[in-house]
């Protein structure tokens, strides 16, 4: 499965690969990558749950102070910013809406991400202990098990677009980064400032889903579904 393909005009910022005079094989084994890692809908409808237990409108998350990006940060951000949330309120049960089928790796409810068990042992494997996994059970309709699954939080929240370089530059002390979509957009990541980041969401682009190299490379080699990538541009 091509998982490496664009799907939306939002991504196609994203699709801009800059190796430089080295050839391209030499450039993609030496040079930091980045990768938009977006989920993608393996159903004939969006996947939607009902929660049978707790209050996922209570959930909160842990670190509330302020840095670049988008501040305060809403409620709806909370699963997609790069910081970790209280477990309290998550339901552990939820009930999957709709005629029974087979769930893919990587699912978005609403504005959260869920994920199968063979997805976290991925991550786990990349970058092991940094990321938030809450259990939560998928029923059917008739109470039977759909699957084991987990919320996942990605952690890392970082600065490191290259400002010199991105097009249209950053705007105000949030430093956000507004997109005209007129084909001159230009988004360009710094290598130093991504180090050794696998996964991260960018203070400024809150929601959009970053992934390294080798993180694209360890769920690339799998049959795991429910997402794929855009290449982004670094320097």
């Amino acid at each position: 499965m091509n998982k490496d393909l664009p799907v939306s005009s939002a991504e196609v910022i994203f699709t801009k690969f800059d190796n430089g005079s080295k050839s391209p094989a030499e450039s993609w084994n030496n040079m930091k990558r980045v990768f938009s890692l977006v989920n993608v809908n393996t159903h004939h409808y969006t996947e939607d749950f009902v929660p049978l237990d707790g209050d996922i409108k209570k959930v909160d998350i842990v670190d509330k102070s302020i840095d670049n990006g988008i501040n305060p940060l809403m409620r709806a951000q909370y699963f997609l910013c790069g910081r970790s949330v209280h477990p309290e309120n998550l339901p552990t049960k939820m009930k999957v809406v709709g005629a029974k089928h087979k769930l893919a790796d990587l699912i978005l409810y609403g504005r959260r991400l869920l994920c199968s068990d063979a997805f976290r042992e991925i991550v786990e494997q990349v970058e092991p202990g940094v990321h938030q996994f809450e259990p939560v059970e998928l029923v059917w309709k008739n109470g039977a098990t759909a699957g084991n699954y987990f919320f996942v939080v990605f952690c890392n929240r970082i600065s490191a677009i290259d400002e010199n370089l991105t097009y249209p530059p950053l705007v105000g002390p949030a430093k956000l980064w507004m997109p005209q979509y007129k084909g001159e957009d230009r988004l360009v990541f710094s290598a130093d400032s991504v180090a050794q980041n696998h996964f991260f969401y960018n203070r400024g682009l809150e929601e959009f889903l970053f992934c390294s190299g080798e993180a694209h490379d360890a769920l690339t080699n799998t049959d795991l579904t429910g997402f794929r990538f855009t290449g982004a541009e670094v320097a």
